[in-house]
């Protein structure tokens, strides 16, 4: 049987989730997109994605994050050849008022990248202190959605060509960790 995503709820202990928070750099930045139509360089846009994004080059991250993709890969019935993951990882902010719309992380091909094509995201809730905010699959019949919105330490690993956005948040800052999973193009 195979699954859209796979989610563990509250998995990561609140020293982990505060250990991956002070990884990022420090140094944020504004969410930025890519327009991947005229190849361009990213650009702002806050009517499309309004964050703040900060930047985990520490390659202990693998320790962490690597045996829940390989679990994920498995268990989902997906069985992607995967061969490492990207660095740096994506530390994101949300305050209120901010949210990221829908959108894909990769199509898993080669023709925007001359390197390894990013085939599974994770998606990892760091504090619970917010509202709003939600992690939701666009456009897809789900038997379950993950539902994120207060459940600090929980995982969702997803095939980076599915449709996804992240709610605006209400109240309070939403801090996430977004990891992405490389391998061969699909054939």
């Amino acid at each position: 049987m195979s699954h859209d995503f796979w989610m563990w709820d509250g998995e990561l202990s609140g020293a982990t989730c505060d250990h991956l928070i002070s990884m990022g750099d420090e140094k944020w930045e504004s969410g930025r997109i890519l327009d991947t139509d005229n190849n361009s360089a990213p650009k702002h846009d806050k009517r499309v994605r309004s964050s703040d994004l900060s930047w985990i080059h520490d390659k202990k991250l693998a320790a962490t994050v690597y045996p829940y993709m390989q679990s994920a890969n498995e268990q989902a019935g997906w069985n992607y050849d995967i061969r490492g993951l990207e660095l740096p990882a994506q530390l994101t902010r949300y305050s209120k008022g901010q949210f990221d719309s829908c959108h894909r992380d990769s199509l898993g091909d080669h023709q925007n990248s001359e390197i390894m094509p990013i085939k599974l995201s994770m998606s990892i809730i760091l504090n619970d202190e917010f509202e709003g905010g939600g992690f939701e699959f666009v456009g897809r019949n789900q038997e379950r959605q993950p539902n994120f919105d207060n459940k600090r330490g929980s995982i969702c690993v997803f095939p980076s060509f599915m449709l996804h956005e992240v709610k605006p948040i209400v109240s309070g800052i939403r801090y996430s960790l977004v990891v992405w999973f490389v391998g061969p193009a699909f054939k």
